[in-house]
């Protein structure tokens, strides 16, 4: 009985040791330690609410960090936002839209000014939701024209009195198919995106194309013939065929270069997007005040040199205002992404 009552005591002594050296925790050190760290969380500083004097709201676009009057009249516009809203506005200008993009990822921008194919990039990377369009020359978008020579003899579906087309998209371009067209540029959402994309969904293949460089490069190869059969540039906003270096040297190109067939004004102007961070309630306060500057026409012309952009009017739009040129770009299997800064 002594031997078995020394063994007991014994183990009762070796398993206090290892509970000892096991690294176990006290209810009492446990309880301690939970309420150290529930202090060190109530010390952390709160984020200030965006659009705070410590959290201003941050307004991006691409200037040239030389132009004083645009910086000097951004910021007023910056300072009239903030009145307006009750938000504290900062003015953010980046030196390039591949700098805008990369702030913009970051989370150091809220509201950004972005052209078409860009503001698509950042709506497909999740870092910006379309808001308001700008009229730039008296329209909200523009669209892309089909030409070509007269003496191509291809029948023309475009009445220049109505601005109208007279026929369906596969009429009026079915007579293209297997000829060569001019493009501007891969870049060109008029020049090469749209019209190609046009092509594409309704199945007319064409050959190999010429790449003219220039909007009033694809008028001129046209004009002259031996280059391509058909081409296509910017319409709606207005027309190359009417530039004057054209006009003084093809005086007669209006009646030798004709609109086959014209799209809709499907291609967004300049356009103001909101970061994720911007809630709905503070989108709504934000685009009301850039509506009421849409009916002060100091205001406007504040805005058109801080962009260095001609802006007539803004009025509020979605995503889906973008849904067509998004469809071409699609189509041609084109990445937005690729295309930072068009």
């Amino acid at each position: 009985m002594k031997r078995s009552s020394i063994l007991v005591i014994f183990l009762l002594l070796v398993t206090v040791l290892v509970g000892s050296c096991s690294g176990g925790v006290s209810p009492k050190h446990a309880t301690q330690t939970a309420a150290a760290q529930m202090t060190l969380a109530a010390s952390a500083p709160t984020p200030s609410p965006l659009g705070s004097q410590a959290n201003p709201l941050r307004m991006g676009y691409v200037s040239d960090p030389a132009d004083s009057q645009s910086l000097q009249d951004g910021r007023q516009m910056a300072a009239l936002l903030g009145e307006s809203t009750a938000y504290s506005v900062e003015l953010a200008p980046q030196a390039s839209y591949a700098d805008l993009v990369i702030a913009l990822s970051e989370g150091r921008l809220h509201l950004i000014w972005l052209p078409p194919v860009t503001s698509l990039a950042a709506q497909k990377l999740g870092l910006g939701n379309a808001a308001l369009i700008v009229n730039h020359y008296g329209v909200y978008a523009y669209g892309t024209q089909f030409l070509a020579n007269v003496t191509l003899e291809a029948t023309t579906y475009f009445d220049p009195v109505s601005n109208t087309n007279t026929a369906d998209v596969v009429t009026a371009l079915g007579q293209f198919a297997g000829l060569r067209p001019c493009w501007v540029e891969p870049e060109s959402a008029s020049g090469y995106i749209v019209p190609a994309g046009i092509l594409s969904q309704v199945g007319i293949i064409t050959q190999p194309a010429v790449w003219s460089q220039t909007q009033t490069a694809v008028i001129r190869s046209l004009y002259v013939g031996g280059v391509c059969d058909f081409g296509a540039t910017f319409a709606i906003s207005g027309d190359p065929r009417t530039a004057s270096d054209v006009l003084n040297d093809l005086p007669d190109v209006m009646s030798v270069v004709k609109v086959i067939w014209r799209s809709d004004a499907i291609i967004p102007n300049l356009s103001l997007s909101f970061s994720p961070a911007v809630d709905e309630k503070m989108a709504k306060k934000l685009s009301g005040a850039f509506m009421e500057f849409d009916q002060q026409p100091d205001t406007l012309t504040l805005l058109s040199s801080m962009l260095a952009y001609d802006i007539q009017g803004l009025r509020p739009i979605t995503n889906s205002y973008f849904d067509a040129l998004r469809s071409y770009l699609d189509t041609l299997q084109i990445d937005p992404n690729n295309l930072i800064g068009k």
